[in-house]
C-alpha cells in the first residue's frame, strides 16, 4: 500500500487567502500584514513576473483549516496533481542560547528534489486523518512531534504548535511555541504540492539526540543574530522554504 498524506484542497486555500487579504484591504486601507502576498525581495502585491508566494499568520490559519475540510490521499497521486497541497509540519527549532538549528539534507531524505540543500525546517507529511475525536490541530500537533522524535531523536516536553483561538497570542512568558504561519510558495517545484505549516520552538538544546541517519546531515546550531553572515561566508544554499520563512519567524520572535 502506498503512503497517505493529508491534503487540503489548493483552490480553497487560494479563494481563502485573497478573500482575508481584500477583507484586511478594506478595513485598513493599506496592505495587512496578517495575510499578505510576498516575494523574494519583501513583501508586495501579486506581480506576473514572479513567483506566487502566500503567507497565512496566526488565526487566519488557524480558521482557514478550521473551515476547510482536510483529507487522505496517496502520495502516489497528489505529487502528480495540483489540485491539493499536502500540509507540511515546519518547525524551526531555537536554543537556550538564541541559536537556530540548521542542517543539510541527507539522500536518504523521501524529497529527491530538496537533496544536498540545507534547511531549517523538521518536519514531514502528515499520515493521519482529523476524526470527530481527534481535530485537525491535534493532528498537526500529534505529527509534529512524531518527526521531531524521528529525525532529531527529541526528548523534550510535549510541544504544541496549536491550542486554542482565546490561547491564540505571541507569548512573552517563555512558552514553548509561537504563532504559525501557513506557507505557500512556487518559487520551487516542490512548493507547488505543499503547503508549510510553520513555527519556531523554543527548546533545551540537551533534548535533542542523534540526528536521523542519512536524512538530517552536518547538523549545527548557529547564533540567530550571525545568521546572515554564516550564510554569506559558508557559500550556504538554502531550500526556498527555509531562505522565506527565516525573515518571517526569525525576525518577528528573535534578533536575526
Amino acid at each position: 500500500m502506498s503512503k497517505q498524506a493529508l491534503v487540503i484542497s489548493k483552490d480553497d486555500f487560494f479563494k481563502y487567502v485573497v478573500k482575508t487579504f481584500e477583507e484586511q484591504m478594506y478595513k485598513t486601507d493599506h496592505l495587512p500584514y496578517d495575510a499578505m502576498y510576498m516575494h523574494s525581495d519583501g513583501y508586495a502585491s501579486l506581480e506576473p513576473d514572479k513567483p506566487m508566494t502566500f503567507v497565512l499568520h496566526g488565526l487566519y490559519l488557524m480558521r482557514f483549516l478550521k473551515e476547510h475540510k482536510a483529507g487522505m490521499m496517496s502520495r502516489l497521486f497528489c505529487e502528480n496533481d495540483d489540485n491539493y497541497l499536502q500540509l507540511i509540519p515546519y518547525i524551526f527549532l531555537i536554543n537556550e542560547n538564541n541559536e537556530v538549528f540548521i542542517y543539510a539534507r541527507g539522500e536518504k531524505g523521501d524529497e529527491g528534489r530538496l537533496h544536498g540543500l540545507c534547511s531549517m525546517g523538521i518536519g514531514g507529511h502528515i499520515e493521519e486523518c482529523p476524526t470527530k475525536d481527534l481535530d485537525i490541530f491535534s493532528i498537526i500537533n500529534q505529527a509534529t512531534m512524531r518527526e521531531l522524535i524521528e529525525e532529531v531523536d527529541y526528548a523534550g516536553p510535549p510541544i504544541s504548535i496549536f491550542k486554542n483561538e482565546e490561547a491564540w497570542t505571541h507569548p512573552a512568558d517563555g512558552a514553548n511555541r509561537i504563532e504559525a504561519v501557513g506557507f505557500y510558495s512556487e518559487s520551487e517545484e516542490v512548493g507547488k504540492m505543499h503547503l508549510a505549516i510553520a513555527a519556531a520552538i523554543k527548546i533545551n538544546s540537551k533534548d535533542l539526540g542523534d540526528h536521523e541517519e542519512g536524512v538530517i546531515t552536518k547538523g549545527e546550531w548557529v547564533p540567530i543574530a550571525n545568521l546572515p553572515a554564516y550564510i554569506e561566508e559558508n557559500g550556504v544554499t538554502l531550500e526556498a522554504w527555509s531562505n522565506y520563512l527565516r525573515r518571517i519567524i526569525l525576525s518577528r520572535t528573535y534578533a536575526e
